[in-house]
């Protein structure tokens, strides 16, 4: 549905703006694109390149070794305070509590 005129300098006055901002619009999207090296990202999703890969994967690597170590060499047990293991839970501590499974000796029966 088309807008009714309201005067016609009026009309001079939209339709010039309009033309100014649509300039205005090309010559932002034409300067943003000579500027530019890499492509603009939208919403889909794209593999990385392979330099990205190896990058992502070294990085991760080292902090995995980092922290590792790191945890492995100050890791003291809660319980009997000795190197080497966490916790009790591990069969490695002398405060271990291994439970037995007991099964029932006598049958029972339903008197």
């Amino acid at each position: 549905m088309p807008r009714t005129p309201i005067y016609p300098e009026v009309e001079k006055f939209i339709i010039l703006k309009k033309r100014a901002k649509l300039e205005k619009v090309k010559s932002d999207s034409a300067k943003e694109s000579s500027t530019t090296q890499a492509p603009k990202r939208t919403s889909t999703k794209r593999k990385d390149s392979p330099n990205v890969i190896v990058a992502k994967k070294s990085t991760k690597r080292s902090r995995q070794a980092s922290t590792s170590a790191a945890a492995f060499s100050s890791s003291k047990c809660s319980s009997c305070q000795e190197e080497g293991h966490n916790s009790a839970r591990s069969r490695q501590c002398k405060n271990y509590n291994l439970r037995e499974v007991v099964y029932p000796t006598q049958a029972i029966s339903l008197y």
